[in-house]
């Protein structure tokens, strides 16, 4: 069974701790900078991964992909109004190729 657990989280905060240090665009490393990569990832672990208990990387490959096709195309978000991801971002590319 593949686990969200602390070694893994470990690592990955690491990563991204030197990750930050080369992208982060103030110099700062404030939470901003990581709330909009932190807050999906941790909808993926609440909504499908600890629900799930994938097996093999494959299966994990593949949960993810369905869930993210899922987050983006039907799951509504309170902070778009209700709408969703795709929803959004095509209205917007609409309205730009009409200017």
């Amino acid at each position: 069974m593949i686990t969200f657990g602390a070694r893994t989280q470990v690592h990955l905060a690491v990563s991204a701790t030197d990750m930050r240090k080369q992208i982060s665009m103030d110099g700062e490393g404030r939470w901003v900078d990581n709330v909009f990569v932190e807050r999906p990832w941790r909808s993926v672990k609440y909504e499908d991964g600890y629900l799930r208990a994938y097996e093999t990387p494959a299966d994990l490959r593949q949960g993810l992909a369905r869930y993210f096709a899922f987050y983006n195309a039907r799951r509504r978000h309170s902070a778009l109004d209700r709408r969703t991801p795709d929803a959004v971002y095509f209205e917007q590319a609409d309205r730009n190729l009409a200017a």
